[in-house]
């Protein structure tokens, strides 16, 4: 079979011609161009050294063409091996001129030598190396398709076959269709197991390839491999696991039009193995890009094909998602809150998508006619290109990258008709292509080929698209009829989905994954029973819910919001309108009304709620084709399709109206619609003839500013609906919702609501003037919180408790907020009476016990006020989803460089380039440091403003170096505003470029101002006077933290949030968080540590879910453009958010920029890598040397040396080759033993150990904390106090290099840390010293006794006294009796002067001065000294995000506890040689769970340098743990286990039995400390 192609003819014809005549045609051309002749001669002999060169090589070729047509096959061998070298060896510039043509039918023959397997490998190398060097000869080497799939069939030699392969899988990429055609997926796939491991994943490449280009009618082409692939889903290889599923996601896409098709393609248990796949599938092969892609197979064969839907629900779907979103198929029990697996943004949409496809489709009119405008409008915001690629064989559409996409989409939208790109036709090769969007069309600036180009929203006008769904017939939806046949099971699936979806919807920030929680509960409550509705309103606060989507900001919520109202009052009209009464459903209605009413312009709108014009149902109609009015519905490819060719036809009328159509003329109405059938078909083939009217392309596209923005081409603004229709449908919406189901609101109803009883129960509370007066008030509050009144009205029956709409409109949050703050009328006293009357009522029973229920009742209902009314905005991008390389090379500023004119020094050379594109993140002193590399500043040679050392061409910076230089020699500035050295690029440009005011809480990407501009850049010799100031942000106040109660009482929120809605509530909240842990100090009791609200009961899910989002996107986070919220509110109420996130917003916002990528990239590795392979991180690193013999004293240096450096430390070992994370572990493991040897007097001690090295170390049960010594200037406090700074300098470093520290400090050291020391009493005391905190316990029996008798009315002076001498303790003894005297227990040091006995008169005093000095005052120097070393490396003030109860977490992770099997199985990824299922990673999972905790510290110290985990176990380890499989030459029971920690990898041989492996590695982990080594 032979084939031609005109484009690969005249690339051969370039490559046979003359080198002379190619140098006489160039001169000729650059002459009539107008260059002059003496420009050719500068760089003609380069010009002749390769064109001779081509020459050289076509030489060559020709005479290895001459050996391979010979009859002798040693010399067709020798050519052939020759030929590979050569083609190895080159590429297209060095291999120009190779004869392609002539070459490949000669290899094609010698395919054919089955007698001669050395000749045939050969030949088949040589055909991949040419496509590999000249990927434009695809087209000639496609003629072997045949015959490279002949060696698959029937297999001779395994290594020709594997060869075959490699070709394939390369002419796959273009040539897919011919493989698919020639038999190809049953060749690849018949004898796949017995490939090697690399022949199988280009097998399957192949096999994926070919699955884009099938038809539903290639059925016979592929469906016998069907079964050979769904083995193969249970392979333990990624790659081949992810091209295998690729296959199937491609075989679904194409077949989706065919539910036949789709029905033979699972007959063989595919869907099955998809679920089983999702299930039980090892976390090492399922990656994010296969979870996603299998359930993007399962929503979209259960879309097309519902019969196949209804079997997957009777297999067990509830616990399908329940094991998806829960980790278990376990039911949840009614009640509780499930606790959800933690999951990406893309991994919860799919997910949501699979659910959505379980349940019936909701209709299309209605209230639902609104989803059509949706659907428009989102279709606008991400619009798609594509371009049909003539130059294949399979004659598709294909898309354009996103960020082509991008560039055509900002160019459409500024008004530009040309648009040239650059873009890569193959691995090596980039062309300029220059679209017409005028004419939607694409040239090669090449080789003069057109494409056509279309939008997603034009693809529907594609003949083949039209052609296959104008056959698509009506179906029955069999969810349906299952949801009638089997009511049990759709309610048992319904019930698990809302009880998921809720807590979905609540942990969720990113928009897509709220609408599609909210569209799948609209389909479950449009399709459920009104009895079911009544049990759902009861499980779950579904009115509470609605009356947030209402009041928030974002138009597709209240869109939800309406659905959901109206589908509510249908079923259950008599149960929700006292729910939506109650929880302010009417009212947020109400207040859209009014709030249109107050819009500009609203004398437009009649009397039915539209404006005048064409209504909201003509729009809709217009935009989708009209509602059913009988049982035939439009297929909904066909009704889009409709809907897209009456966009088309009314520009095109809109076009005649203006004069710019021809003149036939239409009708202008709207509303009128063409009829469905011959008359819609002729129109539409009108319209694609017209557009396909071949057109001539400017080969000079017109350059447009990016400010000016001309109108659109017309083709490209169809009447799409608009933001406003959305607007106008919800007012109207709204309207009908109110004339419904308000106008017939009983007015008769004179006994008091909850609401009003509340309100007065408010009024009394504020206007009270004594605090005892408060009792009632508060109590009667408190009864309504807890139900517990039933004289009220029918509505408290049905709606329950107080809702957070009663609390926010009764004036509850702002009046409890003035009544437990301080106010300055106030007496020092007052706020202590009013909390401790808040306390006796919301805390403690009438009987007096402790009851913390109604306190918690009442900050959870504050909590959900928070829920309801909070609008913190979240900038959000498309970029999550992108790898790391992808952001950063994407966003890119342009800048041009000029020298300020004022500036006369001769040293400053003149710009002689032209554009540079910068890294946002760089910072002004790169820019200073590239301008200096390049010669700018220094003598100036000559004046002719040229650069030699600069090319022409685009510059790109990409350092993010913070290391200043020795001096500055530039200053750099933009619009005359000098730019600070630290200051980044983005930073720079935003505050300074010339641009309209960017919006601050829009996402960076919106800013194209930035990315599009040209900056100009001005430089000048560096003056002393052009200091500037420096730009560094503090994330938070550096005041040190309030320290008594009035002071947190009394602490207002930063004024950066006084601007959103809710602060007040936050206030609220922070006071009632402050009252519940210092309740014990305002009552005066000893629950030290004992708060009253439960830790779960504090977190807000709705807004730690909008930090962790935000948190996630790349962009965001490589600018700091976060929102203004952002910082400050972690920082105001760290409760609110859980431990791991504001962990996480500690290294995206106190570190530097490239380690809060780093941790993007370790927390999501799905963003660490592009098709690069870069990250885009760029850590430096700092490597020091350190004997061992000497840590201690090496460590005091380098931490000292690298207090202020951000770089990174790396630590290795003289005479050890090891490098890397594990020995740096080991050097602060090391360090932190070494601060604990009891000979350094540092710490206060309760018993010591002997260590391995026979050093003694300092035991304590709750933690380390220092020795109280004599505030004095002695040396040897002196010394002391500098190893306390050293120790601040280590925590510093450690924190801010995500290192792991093996030392317990207790929780009072860590509030010296905090700055919240001063409160410490008594009760600390037990966390440092039990002993002595008995002791203390003992004596203070004496002044409890003696405080009583004080207060004892009726007794008089002499009576008193003589009661106080006669005071004993339990034991009888008197306080003389244990000989006391005013030293501090254990020491010599003096409390008072002369250190004077004990007294029962003094007693009080005595426990004050021993409690202080051993907390405060005798650790002041030591503790004050820590905090300064730990100030040289990081503000203190960032770790107010934390607890003092949580430090451990933050530097020393987590303690020990029990390995579980579950936890084991899913953290440790098998590799190299072994599986989940191999014997041996079982055998070792078995040992590691019956680990002892020692034996525990030893593996890992073994394994990964540090003998702790970080927060989070297992799964917060990076690199993962991987356990391979170690090669060894004899019987493996012989050899030890070794380890690489630097990559957290264990090396272990194939032991016969569990007891010899836990044998084996107890003596590798006895016997392999202390050193690194290569294994």
């Amino acid at each position: 079979m032979s084939t031609t192609n005109p484009a690969a003819e005249q690339f051969d014809e370039n490559m046979n011609n003359n080198p002379e005549d190619d140098i006489a045609r160039l001169q000729n051309l650059l002459e009539a161009r107008g260059v002059p002749p003496h420009v050719l001669t500068s760089f003609g002999s380069r010009m002749h050294l390769f064109l001779n060169r081509s020459s050289s090589t076509m030489s060559h070729a020709q005479q290895l063409l001459g050996k391979l047509q010979s009859k002798q096959e040693t010399q067709q061998l020798d050519a052939c091996v020759e030929l590979c070298q050569m083609l190895v060896m080159g590429n297209e510039e060095t291999l120009a001129g190779f004869p392609v043509r002539q070459s490949v039918p000669l290899l094609i023959n010698l395919l054919s030598a089955e007698d001669n397997m050395h000749l045939m490998l050969q030949a088949c190398r040589a055909l991949t190396y040419i496509m590999e060097s000249l990927p434009r000869s695809t087209s000639y080497v496609v003629e072997a398709v045949p015959h490279l799939l002949l060696k698959l069939k029937s297999i001779q030699c395994m290594d020709v076959a594997e060869q075959a392969l490699a070709a394939l899988d390369m002419l796959s990429k273009k040539h897919a269709k011919s493989i698919l055609h020639s038999g190809g997926l049953s060749a690849c796939l018949c004898f796949i197991d017995f490939f090697s491991l690399n022949a199988q994943r280009s097998a399957l490449n192949i096999t994926a390839n070919c699955c884009q280009v099938v038809t539903p009618n290639d059925g016979h082409l592929f469906m016998e491999s069907i079964p050979v692939l769904i083995t193969k889903l249970n392979t333990q290889d990624k790659k081949l696991l992810e091209s295998c599923c690729l296959t199937f996601s491609r075989l679904v896409e194409q077949l989706k039009s065919s539910p036949v098709m789709l029905m033979e393609l699972c007959k063989d248990g595919l869907i099955t193995n998809l679920q089983q796949l999702l299930l039980v599938g090892s976390a090492s092969v399922m990656t994010t890009t296969v979870f996603t892609m299998v359930l993007r197979i399962l929503s979209t064969v259960f879309q097309y094909c519902t019969s196949l839907a209804t079997e997957f629900i009777k297999q067990d779907a509830s616990g399908t998602i329940r094991s998806l979103l829960v980790g278990n198929k376990t039911p949840v029990e009614i009640g509780l809150t499930p606790t959800l697996l933690h999951r990406s943004s893309n991994e919860l949409f799919e997910i949501l998508c699979l659910c959505a496809e379980l349940l019936p489709q909701l209709p299309r009119y209605g209230v639902f006619s609104v989803d059509n405008l949706i659907s428009g409008t989102e279709e606008e915001k991400h619009r798609q290109w594509f371009y049909r690629d003539t130059s294949r064989d399979h004659d598709t559409w294909q898309s354009f990258s996103k960020a082509e996409n991008k560039i055509i989409t900002a160019s459409c939208d500024s008004g530009e008709t040309d648009v040239v790109l650059a873009m890569k036709i193959n691995s090596n090769v980039t062309c300029d292509f220059t679209l017409d969007l005028s004419t939607m069309k694409m040239e090669n600036e090449e080789t003069g080929e057109l494409y056509d180009i279309t939008t997603s929203r034009k693809k529907a006008f594609i003949p083949e698209l039209l052609h296959s769904s104008s056959k698509d017939k009506e179906r029955e939806d069999c969810r349906l009829t299952l949801l009638n046949d089997e009511p049990a099971l759709y309610d048992e699936l319904c019930q698990t989905m809302l009880l998921l979806l809720f807590e979905v919807y609540r942990g969720s920030a990113t928009p897509n994954v709220r609408y599609k929680c909210l569209h799948c509960l609209l389909r479950i409550i449009y399709h459920s029973r009104p009895d079911s509705i009544k049990s759902i309103a009861e499980l779950l606060p579904l009115s509470s819910t609605v009356a947030g989507m209402l009041s928030s900001q974002d138009s597709r919520l209240v869109i939800y919001g309406l659905q959901l109202s109206e589908i509510l009052m249908k079923k259950q009209p008599v149960v929700f309108s006292v729910y939506f009464k109650r929880e302010g459903v009417m009212h947020a209605v109400k207040k859209i009304l009014a709030e249109s009413s107050a819009i500009p312009g609203r004398s437009n709108i009649d009397s039915s709620g539209l404006a005048s014009g064409p209504t909201v149902s003509e729009k809709i109609r217009s935009f989708v084709g009209s509602p059913p009015r009988s049982a035939i519905v439009l297929p909904p490819i066909v009704t889009e399709q409709r809907a897209l060719f009456e966009s088309e036809m009314r520009t095109t009328r809109a076009r005649a109206k203006a004069g710019e159509a021809s003149s036939s003329t239409h009708d202008s109405s709207d509303s009128s619609l063409p009829k469905y059938g011959q008359h819609y078909s002729r129109r539409l083939e009108s319209v694609w003839r017209k557009r396909r009217k071949p057109t001539t392309l400017k080969k000079k596209p017109n350059k447009h500013k990016l400010g000016s923005c001309p109108s659109p081409p017309s083709s490209l603004t169809p009447g799409a609906p608009t933001k406003d229709d959305l607007q106008q449908w919800v007012r109207h919406q709204a309207d009908k919702f109110c004339q419904k189901y308000l106008s017939e609101e009983s007015e008769q109803n004179s006994s008091p609501t909850v609401l009003d009883i509340l309100s007065t129960a408010v009024n009394q509370l504020s206007s009270i003037t004594e605090t005892r007066d408060s009792e009632t008030p508060l109590k009667q509050i408190k009864c309504l919180l807890l139900d517990t009144s039933r004289d009220v009205t029918s509505d408290a029956a049905v709606g329950g408790a107080l809702s957070s709409f009663e609390l926010l409109h009764a004036g509850l949050i702002e009046t409890l907020l003035r009544f437990l703050t301080p106010q300055p009328s106030d007496r020092e006293t007052d706020v202590l009476q009013r909390i401790t009357m808040l306390l006796e009522v919301f805390v403690f029973n009438e009987k007096n016990e402790f009851d913390p229920d109604p306190f918690s009742a009442l900050f959870h209902k504050v909590q959900q006020c928070l829920s309801q009314i909070e609008h913190f905005p979240v900038k959000v991008s498309d970029g999550l989803g992108e790898s790391l390389s992808k952001v950063s090379s994407t966003y890119q500023i342009k800048c041009l460089f000029r020298k300020h004119p004022d500036n006369s020094s001769s040293s400053i050379r003149q710009w002689g380039s032209g554009t540079v594109k910068v890294d946002p993140l760089a910072y002004v002193q790169a820019l200073e440091k590239y301008l200096l590399s390049r010669g700018y500043c220094r003598e100036e040679e000559d004046d002719d403003g040229e650069s030699s050392e600069v090319s022409e061409e685009e510059d790109r910076i990409v350092s993010r170096q913070q290391a200043s230089p020795s001096r500055h020699r530039l200053t750099l500035t933009i619009n005359n505003h000098p730019l600070p050295y630290n200051m980044t690029m983005y930073q720079a440009i935003k505050k300074y470029g010339t641009h309209t005011r960017l919006d601050d809480e829009a996402h960076p990407a919106s800013h194209s101002a930035v990315w599009h501009n040209i900056h100009t850049i001005v430089y000048k010799a560096y003056e002393c006077s052009d200091r500037v100031r420096s730009s560094a942000v503090k994330m938070c106040d550096e005041e040190p933290p309030p320290s008594s109660l009035l002071e947190k009482l009394s602490l207002t929120s930063p004024m950066v949030l006084d601007s959103y809605k809710g602060i007040k509530v936050i206030q609220l909240l922070h006071i009632l968080h402050t009252i519940s842990h210092e309740w014990s100090l305002i009552l005066k009791t000893d629950d030290y540590n004992n708060p009253i609200l439960r830790p779960e009961l504090l977190v807000n899910q709705q807004i730690a879910a909008k930090v962790e989002r935000q948190l996630q996107d790349p962009l965001v986070i490589m600018t700091s453009e976060y929102p203004k919220w952002f910082v400050p509110l972690p920082y105001f109420t760290p409760f609110l958010f859980p431990f791991h996130i504001r962990l996480e917003l500690l290294h995206a916002t106190a570190f530097d920029r490239d380690r809060a990528l780093q941790r993007i990239v370790e927390t999501h590795p799905e963003l660490a890598t592009g098709s690069e392979g870069r990250t885009g991180v760029r850590l430096d690193k700092d490597k020091r040397c350190v004997d061992r013999d000497s840590v201690f004293a090496q460590g005091r240096g380098i931490m000292t040396e690298l207090a202020s450096s951000t770089s990174l430390l790396e630590v290795y070992y003289v005479g050890e080759v090891g490098t890397g994370l594990g020995p740096t572990l080991e050097f602060y493991t090391l360090l932190s033993h070494a601060f604990q040897e009891s000979s350094r007097n540092l710490w206060r001690e309760t018993g010591t150990y002997s260590g391995n090295n026979g050093k003694t170390y300092v035991s304590v049960t709750n933690g380390l904390y220092p020795r109280a010594t004599l505030q004095t200037d002695s040396p040897e406090l002196s010394k002391i106090c500098d190893d306390f700074t050293y120790l601040g300098r280590v925590l510093g470093k450690a924190l801010i290099d995500n290192r792991i520290l093996d030392i317990a400090f207790s929780e009072p050291f860590y509030r010296w840390l905090l700055g919240t020391h001063e409160k410490m009493g008594l009760a600390a005391i037990r966390d440092i010293d039990e002993v002595l905190h008995s002791s203390l316990k003992q004596v203070e029996i004496f002044a409890l006794k003696k405080g009583t008798l004080l207060k004892q009315e009726g007794l008089s002076e002499e009576e008193r006294d003589e009661a106080i001498k006669q005071i004993r303790d339990d034991s009888g003894c008197s306080l003389d009796d244990l000989c006391l005297d005013f030293v501090l227990p254990g020491t010599d040091i003096e409390l008072a002067p002369g250190g004077p006995p004990v007294t029962i008169n003094n007693v009080e005093e005595y426990l004050c001065a021993v409690v202080n000095y051993t907390l405060k005052e005798g650790v002041r120097k030591q503790m004050d000294a820590l905090r300064y070393g730990f100030n040289t490396v990081m503000p203190l003030s960032n770790l107010q995000l934390f607890y003092a109860n949580e430090m451990s977490r933050l530097f020393c992770g987590t303690g020990t506890v029990k390995w579980s099997e579950d936890d084991l199985c899913t953290t440790l990824q098998p590799d190299h040689g072994y599986t989940a299922t191999s014997t041996a990673v079982k055998h070792l999972i078995q040992v590691m769970t019956e680990f002892s905790p020692d034996e525990q510290r030893g593996f890992l110290k073994f394994v990964t340098g540090c003998p702790r985990l970080p927060v989070g176990g297992f799964k917060s380890l990076h690199p993962r743990l991987t356990v391979v499989k170690k090669s060894v030459d004899g019987p493996p029971d012989s050899y030890l286990p070794s380890v690489m920690t630097c990559v957290n990898y264990l090396k272990l041989p194939d032991y016969s039995t569990a007891e010899t492996l836990r044998e084996k590695l107890l003596t590798a982990i006895s016997e392999g400390q202390n050193s690194f080594h290569l294994s």
